[in-house]
């Protein structure tokens, strides 16, 4: 990525609801990721540390309420939207 950011993915948003921000997950079909293994770690290491609830996303930090929200989808748009927006740039 020519880019200071270590991740550049655009959002997802669920097509029977109205996009609210919260709803959204990454689109991890096209998902361009530095290759970090420190990076790697600290995401898994969130992953299993991490609450996540239905109705207040990851960490009740309200990053949830779309398609896959607890897997993939939703532990890196939580990671990047809510821990680490400087290193991630919406496209």
């Amino acid at each position: 990525i020519a880019s200071e950011k270590t991740v550049m993915y655009p959002p997802d948003y669920p097509v029977s609801d109205t996009p609210t921000g919260r709803n959204s997950g990454a689109l991890t079909n096209w998902f361009m990721l530095k290759p970090s293994v420190e990076v790697l770690d600290d995401i898994l290491g969130v992953y299993k540390n991490t609450t996540f609830d239905p109705e207040r996303g990851w960490d009740g930090q309200g990053v949830g309420d779309f398609p896959a929200e607890m897997g993939a989808k939703g532990i890196l748009h939580h990671y990047y939207k809510v821990l680490h927006p400087e290193q991630a740039q919406l496209l």
